[in-house]
């Protein structure tokens, strides 16, 4: 009786801290994965691997994939297990053209196994693959194409594709509502953040009639390994609960000798508490509540060319005085490395693949309200002032404005003093966007503002407009471009200079939050590149961003790394309306405010740029960098890109070789926050193509974009 009063009287357990669930198997197709068999759906499916060489046509009603050789060769990963011997077993034809027959040779890792006599006829292949060449992990498969005669273009066409090991069969390993079916010896690896204790992976495992269903899950951080559970399904399902010990980045491996039904894989990681934000401070003014809104957009700015940012010549002495009034962002990233969708990002708050601005047809129309529809909705009078004439009505860019203003490559000081006109006339709240021209080439600084910032010693030729078309430069003519190019710089800050004047003037200042930014910076040969567009290295992705908001104390430099994506929600938080919950972003002012906390997770940040032949996206994650070339032409080798940027700011140590668990696991990240982007995209209908006009085409032509 004593111990039943007892037990009714024991504490109830303290619930369980909050957690946040990640389902690891809706991440498959992003993660390492081995097998001794696979086939090419299977290989055209893994997100880490690249293809190379090879052109895709898929037929979505019989589900079938082919590859067309598209040159000479073409390249195809092979993740496997071990590297016992194994058979290469393909279907392939060649083109009529290259009757009777077309040589082709296939290799893997770069030794010749056969050179086969390929038909016109659908035909099947078998080639072995000794142990001797294979490694265990990623392994190349070449076809080369030997044509006689004529340079070849789509000379041989692969219908099928499988490798097994020698003597078996089987199927590669696959996902179906039943869940995760590994074969024998296979293994797939997941990237997880084991940094915060209390980390735990739930597993389900479904018994195999013919094999039962054990799984190994080993842990392995660096060269570190452990075996952290060995589970049995034994004749039914089993459901376990698998503590994960602390530690850095890790990779999570399970794998089976015999196979597995993997019907469960769920990681449970405990969410830290929020710090509490401090609240704002009341407005000074009895009237009315709201604040205005300014954002000031000075085009091509890149961080580190203003003086806040380091630069030792000063280029920017108004921006300076208005950081220190509020609050510099040392570390804010752009959406993108050209205009159009580093606005869209600006004007949404939406990543990329959200608002789907990719190139020059592409048009914002999202089902969500844009920030000036959503501040014209509240009662805000809206106006834009534009001299970058790329972002053009015609595709999106003006909706939600009461009045759009074009000053198609206008001087800066013009486009400020109509934006201030427009300003006087107001009698309620505003939203005016400010988007000058100054330091976009060509650079064409006044005399007078560029002989502060001209080199000492200077070059034959200072034509500095026809100096930054050249291939190569020497160093002194490079020093001229750059010191053009920050007299521009210093010209953007003058026009923002003559902003702030102009609402001072009108005794708006204390009344009006702004923030001041760049669509993207401008790339000085760094990384073998001039201008931008194309890349996303620090020269292009790295903007200077200051806000200011009356009454709340200014002067901090918030260290946090932030994104062109977190000023709308910012604006609507200041205007005090809610942010639609497809938003990426946070607001700056609220993150500004709040204590900072060690035990807040970085975001995750991604910039994307598809534009001009180029194809890559950027991830940031605290101080680490991964940059994913996704060109067709890149070699697998070169398609990731590993910086940690505490230690080298300049991105020039590539890392991603000696940190394989650190690009997965910001490849898994970013690609989960893509694809939530890409489904609002197509839910929206965002992104949509339309035909550029006259005037967009010369708009282009005119500022050195090339489609």
């Amino acid at each position: 009786m004593a111990a039943l009063l007892a037990l009714g009287c024991r504490a109830p357990a303290p619930p369980a801290p909050p957690a946040e669930t990640v389902d690891l198997l809706s991440r498959f197709a992003d993660v390492d994965c081995r097998s001794d068999t696979l086939d090419l759906p299977f290989l055209l499916s893994r997100t880490l691997l690249k293809h190379r060489g090879f052109e895709e046509a898929r037929d979505p009603v019989k589900r079938t994939v082919r590859l067309w050789l598209a040159g000479a060769e073409g390249r195809l990963e092979l993740p496997v297990a071990t590297t016992g011997p194994k058979t290469l077993r393909f279907t392939a034809r060649c083109k009529v053209s290259h009757r009777p027959q077309l040589p082709v040779a296939v290799s893997v890792n770069g030794h010749v196994l056969a050179t086969l006599a390929v038909t016109p006829a659908e035909t099947e292949y078998r080639v072995d693959i000794p142990e001797a060449v294979q490694v265990s992990g990623r392994n190349e498969l070449r076809f080369e194409a030997r044509p006689r005669a004529e340079r070849p273009r789509r000379p041989l066409m692969l219908t099928g594709l499988e490798v097994h090991p020698a003597g078996a069969a089987g199927a590669p390993p696959h996902l179906s509502g039943d869940g995760l079916r590994l074969p024998p010896g296979a293994s797939v690896a997941y990237p997880v953040d084991v940094s915060r204790a209390d980390v735990e992976l739930d597993i389900g495992l479904r018994a195999d009639p013919a094999r039962g269903g054990r799984v190994r899950v080993d842990l392995t951080a660096g060269r570190a390994e452990r075996t952290v559970a060995t589970l049995d399904a034994g004749t039914g399902p089993k459901k376990t609960r698998v503590p994960l010990p602390p530690g850095p980045l890790a990779r999570l491996r399970l794998s089976s000798s015999e196979g597995a039904w993997i019907s469960t894989l769920r990681l449970r990681v405990p969410i830290p508490p929020t710090p509490v934000p401090v609240a704002r401070p009341p407005r000074r003014d009895p009237g009315d509540a709201r604040l205005n809104l300014v954002l000031f957009v000075a085009d091509a700015v890149r961080a580190d060319f203003l003086s806040a940012y380091g630069y030792p010549l000063p280029t920017s002495p108004r921006f300076d005085a208005f950081a220190r009034a509020g609050w510099l962002f040392e570390d804010a990233t752009a959406q993108s490395s050209w205009t159009r969708p580093a606005v869209a990002s600006l004007l949404t708050g939406l990543g990329v693949d959200a608002h789907g601005v990719f190139g020059p047809r592409n048009t914002i129309v999202p089902a969500m309200t844009t920030l000036p529809e959503a501040l014209q909705a509240a009662g805000y009078a809206t106006g834009a002032f534009v001299a970058n004439d790329v972002v053009s009505p015609t595709l999106g860019y003006a909706q939600g404005f009461d009045a759009w203003s074009a000053f198609p490559r206008r001087p800066s000081a013009e486009v400020v003093r109509a934006a201030v006109a427009w300003i006087r006339e107001r009698r309620g709240p505003f939203f005016a966007y400010v988007h000058t021209l100054g330091a976009h080439r060509p650079y064409s600084p006044s005399r007078e503002r560029w002989r502060h910032f001209l080199p000492a010693r200077l070059p034959r030729v200072r034509d500095v407009n026809a100096l930054v078309l050249r291939s190569r430069l020497a160093p002194e003519e490079l020093a001229l471009v750059r010191s053009a190019y920050a007299a521009e710089v210093h010209e953007s800050d003058a026009a923002f200079g003559g902003l702030l004047d102009g609402l001072e003037a009108q005794g708006l200042r204390e009344r009006t939050a702004m923030a001041f930014t760049a669509d993207h910076g401008e790339a000085f040969d760094e990384h073998g590149d001039r201008g931008h567009g194309v890349r996303l290295y620090q020269e292009t992705a790295h903007v200077p961003l200051a806000l200011h908001v009356p009454g709340a104390a200014g002067g901090a430099r918030i260290s946090v790394p932030v994104q062109h994506a977190d000023l709308a929600p910012t604006f609507l938080a200041l205007a005090g309306l809610p942010a639609p919950p497809d938003l990426i972003g946070l607001d700056l002012a609220g993150l500004a405010l709040r204590p900072p906390s060690s035990a807040e997770a970085p975001r995750i940040l991604v910039s994307r740029v598809t534009y001009a032949g180029a194809d890559k996206v950027a991830v940031r994650w605290g101080a680490i960098k991964l940059i994913a070339n996704e060109e067709a032409d890149v070699p697998p080798s070169g398609r990731f890109e590993l910086y940690d940027l505490s230690r080298d700011p300049g991105e020039t140590e590539d890392l991603s070789d000696r940190r394989p668990e650190t690009v997965e696991y910001l490849w898994m990240e970013s690609r989960a926050l893509r694809a939530a982007e890409e489904a609002f995209r197509a839910r929206a209908g965002a992104g949509r193509a339309v035909e550029l006009s006259r005037e967009d085409k010369e708009a282009l032509r005119a500022l050195g974009y090339v489609e």
